[in-house]
């Protein structure tokens, strides 16, 4: 069961995907988690590039590989390689629009054998689909978040499984035996399946990043001053004590406001607020970014 961001659960077979669509939006998306997901698409580039290379030298080396298959494999070597060299220089927005490219070839590769490419093109596009699509969906889910790799999986799914129905049709896939008509079925169980397992995966992450995000505001408001938004006594005490398990050299500032009772006692409290929010902005303002201010109070 998928636990929805206001805690609210509901039953059903297909709860999963109307729980991940109720997901509020946040950026990044909620249950992303982008440093693994660019990890894993480097890897992926890697490991793709070089299973493309090993690919081309076989249809090198065997007869009967049709153009198509060595074109394309030859396109995956040289957009691969090109992505792996710029690895480092390239934007996320490049990166992730690698991902969708990738996710798009994959499916034309997969469209192109089922219904105009000779049968025998069928098995090959079949592996290398069923082998990348999977973990392009991961990394998709990872980089969008929960919502959006459920409704991208799912479309995938089921443009996957009409394809395939379709494809099963033609007479001549009985050359290699894939004129049973459930085949379409089957792929659609598939990458649904894959895709119920990644949104399960998908809301720890969001539950955890949620719990995260609570514990973060807790403890800013237990070491903060409510006046200032400065560090209280307890968060001052905090960074020191990490300073001092860190062995790095240090130095503490004691600032007082002179005649502070006076002029709470004269003037009242709301105008002595006032000044000490002035005081806090004036020192925040003066402090270089490494600094702490904190107020330490009573």
């Amino acid at each position: 069961m998928v636990r929805q961001a206001d805690g609210k659960k509901h039953s059903g077979a297909f709860s999963w995907v109307r729980d991940a669509w109720k997901v509020k939006r946040r950026h990044p998306p909620v249950g992303s988690n982008r440093d693994l997901a660019l990890l894993l698409t480097r890897f992926l580039v890697l490991l793709t590039m070089i299973i493309a290379a090993l690919m081309v030298q076989t249809g090198l080396l065997l007869e009967g590989v049709s153009l198509i298959s060595a074109a394309f494999a030859g396109f995956w070597v040289v957009f691969l390689t090109a992505l792996y060299i710029l690895w480092e220089r390239l934007p996320l927005d490049v990166v992730r629009g690698a991902l969708f490219m990738a996710l798009a070839l994959c499916q034309v590769r997969w469209a192109s054998a089922w219904l105009i490419l000779d049968p025998r093109e069928v098995p090959v596009a079949t592996i290398a689909s069923l082998l990348y699509t999977p973990m392009l969906l991961m990394i998709i889910g990872l980089m969008e978040g929960q919502r959006r790799g459920v409704i991208i999986g799912i479309t995938i799914a089921v443009f996957m499984a009409v394809t395939a129905q379709f494809g099963s049709m033609r007479p001549e896939m009985s050359e290699v035996a894939l004129n049973d008509p459930r085949v379409g079925t089957l792929i659609f169980l598939l990458i649904s399946v894959y895709v119920f397992i990644q949104n399960a995966w998908s809301a720890q992450q969001t539950v955890l990043e949620e719990r995260g995000i609570q514990a973060a505001l807790l403890q800013a408001r237990a070491n903060s001053d409510p006046l200032t938004g400065l560090l209280n006594r307890r968060g001052m005490d905090i960074a020191v004590t990490g300073w001092l398990t860190r062995r790095e050299p240090f130095g503490v500032l004691l600032i007082d406001i002179d005649h502070f009772k006076q002029l709470n006692d004269s003037l009242g409290h709301t105008l002595g607020d006032q000044a000490i929010k002035l005081v806090t902005r004036t020192i925040s303002e003066s402090i270089r970014d490494n600094d702490v201010a904190g107020r330490w109070g009573g």
